[in-house]
């Protein structure tokens, strides 16, 4: 009698799913606060911590060889800035049309808020007057009385490039040059920044430094300016899929689960942010919850002159003298409907 062997096979155990964030704004020790996305997905999340200017250079560098699938920067001028080098895939997704709103978002869908923080004016609870706008501040009337910790470009374009968004490009040099030549200069420590009635600031780092103070708290208070009118001005903390992602499924499912309510509301409480859905829920951390009405127009639109903004800023920094700037003219429109109008004969070159 003749036996036959049968063999059978042996399924092999699928390859581990990863994906790879490249961030300046989470650490490795954060990856706690992905222990639930991991456990659902069964995707091994992996961070990896570097200034925005590395991690957009290492990017570009390494082309289709880099380990990056998913990038969090902390500023829209960032991510701007690697949407502009095509480092960045469309992305089309309804789960993100619905948890994202349009203004939150670039036109393409290569990148998009994940957490909102407004520039405040911190003031003594019992100053007698407050400025009720940010322009107020380059006003003789507040010359002088107020500084700020808003000094890397980062930091400064969100919110002189609001203020300008209605001007054209020669009027920025103006507003940037008003801006530091109209505050006090005191100190680098936050006792120095407050000793002036007025300190403006982004709202996170009032929560962090200044809201669990009580010596201060007692002492302080945020305002969120154009209350009356178009709203506060804010940075955005965005995300985005890198084009040569070599996970890009996981990288998408990723992206999709910071827009997610509870998700967004922890990563946000985090960085001390305020998270996408503002005022569409009530929010479990209390400080998420402080009313204010934000500026509603398209920060896309409006970062198209941040290239511009930067090498202001950058060249201010290099000289001592004014200049007058002789550059092409943009004018952003008032609404997203206007279409820019661009002086025919000069091209914009970013």
């Amino acid at each position: 009698m003749t036996f036959t062997s049968c063999n059978v096979e042996i399924a092999k155990e699928s390859k581990k799913q990863f994906v790879t964030i490249y961030t300046d704004c989470l650490h490795k020790k954060d990856l706690s606060i992905f222990k639930n996305f991991q456990k659902k997905h069964h995707i091994s999340v992996r961070i990896v911590h570097l200034s925005a200017n590395e991690i957009i250079s290492k990017i570009k560098a390494e082309g289709y060889n880099t380990d990056a699938d998913i990038i969090i920067l902390k500023s829209i001028v960032s991510i701007r800035k690697a949407q502009r080098l095509n480092l960045l895939n469309a992305i089309n997704s309804e789960n993100l049309n619905s948890l994202i709103e349009s203004n939150f978002r670039s036109d393409d869908n290569t990148w998009f808020g994940i957490g909102l923080d407004p520039y405040v004016l911190v003031t003594k609870l019992k100053a007698e007057k407050e400025p009720e706008k940010y322009a107020e501040l380059f006003t003789n009337e507040y010359k002088d009385k107020w500084t700020t910790d808003l000094e890397n470009y980062t930091e400064l374009i969100p919110f002189l490039g609001s203020i300008n968004r209605l001007n054209k490009r020669p009027e920025f040099y103006k507003k940037a040059t008003n801006f530091i030549e109209d505050q006090l200069y005191l100190g680098k420590s936050i006792d120095d920044y407050l000793k002036p009635n007025y300190y403006l600031t982004n709202l996170s780092n009032y929560i962090q430094n200044i809201s669990n103070q009580d010596s201060l708290s007692e002492i302080y208070k945020p305002v969120f300016l154009n209350q009356t009118t178009s709203g506060a001005y804010f940075n955005l903390h965005c995300a985005g899929i890198v084009k040569q992602a070599k996970n890009f499924d996981n990288a998408k499912i990723l992206l999709e689960y910071l827009a997610k309510s509870e998700f967004n509301e922890q990563l946000n409480q985090k960085w001390k942010t305020i998270p996408i859905s503002v005022h569409q829920r009530i929010h479990p951390f209390e400080y998420q919850n402080i009313e204010f009405i934000y500026y509603k127009g398209s920060m896309a639109k409006q970062s198209l002159n941040y290239s511009f903004y930067q090498k202001v800023i950058v060249k201010m920094k290099d000289t001592k003298s004014i200049e007058v700037y002789s550059e092409p003219i943009i004018e952003l429109p008032v609404t997203d409907s206007i279409p820019i109008q661009v002086a025919p004969s000069e091209p914009i070159v970013e």
